[in-house]
């Protein structure tokens, strides 16, 4: 059986709304998300924010295949989004 990865860089949330062909290549509809935007911080984000970066961190150099994924993350993610970088975070641990 042939089967194949692939690695997607999500520029915006959506949702599915139905696989219309399974291709190749597969054709989808998505619904996409209205942008939220991130005004002002607070002690509780800011240490959230921390937290998360810190754990990337330490994963980052237990795992050589993780570490590629996050070499190039200050050019990917605005760290005082949180929005983005929650994004971020479940992007490469999925």
């Amino acid at each position: 059986p042939l089967s194949a990865s692939v690695l997607l860089m999500a520029h915006r949330r959506v949702d599915l709304v139905s696989v219309d062909e399974l291709g190749p290549p597969i054709d989808v509809t998505v619904s996409h998300w209205d942008k939220m935007e991130y005004i002002g911080s607070n002690d509780t984000i800011r240490a959230l924010s921390n937290e998360i970066l810190s754990t990337i961190r330490e994963v980052a150099q237990l795992n050589p295949l993780f570490r590629e994924n996050v070499q190039f993350f200050p050019a990917k993610v605005d760290a005082n989004d949180p929005y983005r970088l929650a994004d971020f975070a479940a992007s490469i641990t999925t």
